[in-house]
């Protein structure tokens, strides 16, 4: 047992000393230079722009983020995929253009002016593993004295994002127990992968497992994929209609198993708020009718609102509902929920 631990604990500090190796191997000298609106200059490194917000890291102030409108210039040597919210891509570096508010992307053989508005995303073509990870975890618990109720939920988010790749996961845990009686539980884990195209166009893959308790359901399980564009992504607002195919296999209760084709209708809508305190509102909304039983059809919903209580701390609140038309006979049709708790993004 001892030998097994310290084989472990070999094991687990050669990673983080490789981790930490391969992160410092992977920093630059911060010489990018911002200039804002009121005349500011502020040197550091671009680490991305994303959602209206410029992520900036400095020797003095650490990371801070600057809003986008905010920017008058912005110039580096060093090579970034620019995306606009016509989505058009340009790779190369960041120039000062000639013009105010527009910005130059130099590649070898031409430079490409763009107005500075029209730029949504700034990704660094050479970043690190930690730079590309985004995680999140959140959690909520209620308790009510009249009736004795008891809520716990638990989630997590990640996304890792390369060039023209996105891989993102999500999982939610859901307990409910009232008085004595036996309690009841959701759980619910989704993977998705995104291949960007052009103008705006993207393939998709996915997958979700669904376990309730309040459908009677051991456990659901879709794959699938399809095709989708964003019809607007801005600076404020996203906003994407996808469609595509899944096999379901469904183990219900007292019943037997029955696997299924599924078509998929979806949109998924997101926008954001910088003042404070900083909102992200994102909702998404799957109609999948059945194709192997003519009439059944199955809507999914899911919607958050988070709210920023200090920077990457925040409140959330949290709306699902999945309905079927046609359950096995006897089994509820909606399984509807709401909560609220806290999360820390990072």
């Amino acid at each position: 047992m001892k030998k097994r631990w310290k084989l472990t604990q070999l094991v687990f500090t050669t990673t983080l000393i490789g981790v930490g190796m391969f992160s410092l191997l992977e920093a630059r000298p911060k010489t990018d230079v911002i200039i804002l609106e009121n005349g500011d200059h502020i040197t550091g490194e671009i680490k991305k722009l994303d959602r209206g917000k410029l992520t900036l890291k400095t020797d003095w102030m650490g990371t801070i983020e600057i809003e986008w409108n905010r920017i008058e210039k912005l110039e580096s040597e060093y090579f970034y995929e620019v995306e606009l919210s016509s989505g058009a891509k340009y790779f190369g570096s960041i120039k000062t253009a000639e013009e105010d508010r527009k910005i130059g992307v130099a590649s070898a053989y031409s430079t490409n002016e763009t107005e500075h508005l029209s730029v949504v995303n700034i990704t660094p073509i050479r970043k690190n593993f930690l730079d590309r990870l985004n995680l999140a975890i959140e959690t909520g618990y209620n308790y009510t004295q009249a009736n004795k109720s008891t809520e716990f939920n638990l989630g997590s988010k990640a996304s890792y994002r390369v060039e023209n790749y996105l891989l993102s996961g999500n999982y939610s845990s859901l307990f409910k127990r009232q008085g004595e009686t036996e309690g009841t539980k959701r759980n619910e884990l989704g993977v998705n992968f995104q291949r960007f195209l052009k103008q705006r166009w993207f393939l998709l893959g996915l997958s979700n497992f669904l376990q309730s308790d309040e459908l009677s359901l051991d456990l659901r399980s879709n794959l699938g994929g399809g095709v989708g564009r964003s019809l607007i992504h801005t600076n404020r607002v996203i906003f994407s209609l996808f469609g595509g195919a899944v096999v379901n296999r469904e183990n219900y209760v007292a019943e037997p198993i029955q696997t299924s084709g599924e078509g998929l209708i979806g949109l998924r809508f997101q926008t954001f708020k910088f003042d404070r305190p900083e909102t992200d509102i994102t909702a998404s909304f799957n109609t999948i009718p059945s194709l192997s039983d003519w009439g059944r059809v199955r809507l999914d919903f899911d919607t958050q609102v988070r709210i920023e209580i200090i920077k990457d701390l925040y409140f959330h609140i949290t709306l699902f509902d999945n309905y079927d038309s046609r359950p096995p006979e006897g089994n509820e049709k909606n399984d509807f929920g709401v909560n609220t708790g806290v999360g820390w993004s990072f």
